[in-house]
């Protein structure tokens, strides 16, 4: 397979994001998602490389960071149809190569903490993952 990897690329179609999202198991139902609130998060993430397999997009990855000292990976995704061949790898690395002058954090699921330490990241003694759901939409 060749994959075309695009750095600060938002020629997005977010119904594909969409149809990612819900073929990954993040959501049931489509209802659960917007592409107008989707294409809002990329906008304002600092960094987005977007994979696009013989046209069709295939994974991505976001960053945000203050381009200083800490920059967070916020996703990396990659349709079913692509993982297990060296594709989350290389969206990982374009972000590490963005800001390979910081240090770079991310959160993870269990499932997924594997991916994460073959990437090069590793899990922090004492530190844990707190946070809140949202609480409204914003406009």
């Amino acid at each position: 397979m060749e994959f075309e990897v695009r750095e600060n690329c938002l020629e997005i179609d977010f119904e594909e994001v969409i149809t990612i999202y819900l073929n990954i198991g993040w959501g049931k139902r489509r209802s659960i998602y917007s592409a107008a609130r989707l294409k809002k998060a990329f906008t304002q993430s600092s960094f987005v490389v977007a994979a696009f397999l013989a046209g069709r997009l295939v994974g991505w990855g976001r960053a945000l960071s203050d381009g200083v000292a800490n920059t967070w990976i916020v996703e990396v995704v990659v349709d079913p149809d692509c993982q297990r061949k060296g594709l989350g790898r290389r969206l990982v690395e374009a972000i590490e190569k963005r800001y390979s002058h910081t240090a770079i954090w991310a959160e993870t699921y269990l499932p997924t903490k594997t991916f994460g330490e073959k990437c090069g990241l590793k899990a922090r003694d004492g530190m844990v993952v707190i946070s809140r759901g949202p609480q409204a939409h914003s406009p």
